[in-house]
């Protein structure tokens, strides 16, 4: 997490591709920047079996609060799209820093 202006931005390497985000939970102002990154794994389940996995989406980040789930590359929510947290264009500037265009 970096500060730019009065903005907490989450910043992650996805395997060599930077995102970021706005560091602030869309439901209750939560401090999503402490939240968990992973992968969601999502499967249809018949008589307690997995039968198929039918999604698997790379780079979800958590709120701690409440488990509000957010895709890194577009901000948006998992259970409702019409809730989002904001995305930024980040770059690497030189060999240690980070360009974030707010």
């Amino acid at each position: 997490m970096v500060t730019v202006g009065n903005r907490k931005v989450v910043v992650v390497n996805m395997d060599g591709n930077l995102r970021a985000v706005g560091g602030v939970c869309a439901h209750q102002a939560g401090p999503v920047w402490m939240g968990g990154i992973f992968d969601d794994v999502r499967a249809r389940v018949e008589d307690g079996q997995v039968v198929e996995y039918v999604a698997r989406q790379r780079g979800v980040i958590a709120c701690p609060w409440h488990g509000w789930e957010y895709e890194l590359e577009t901000g948006r929510c998992l259970w409702n799209s019409r809730y989002r947290i904001a995305t930024y264009r980040v770059e690497r500037d030189g060999e240690d820093g980070l360009a974030i265009w707010i």
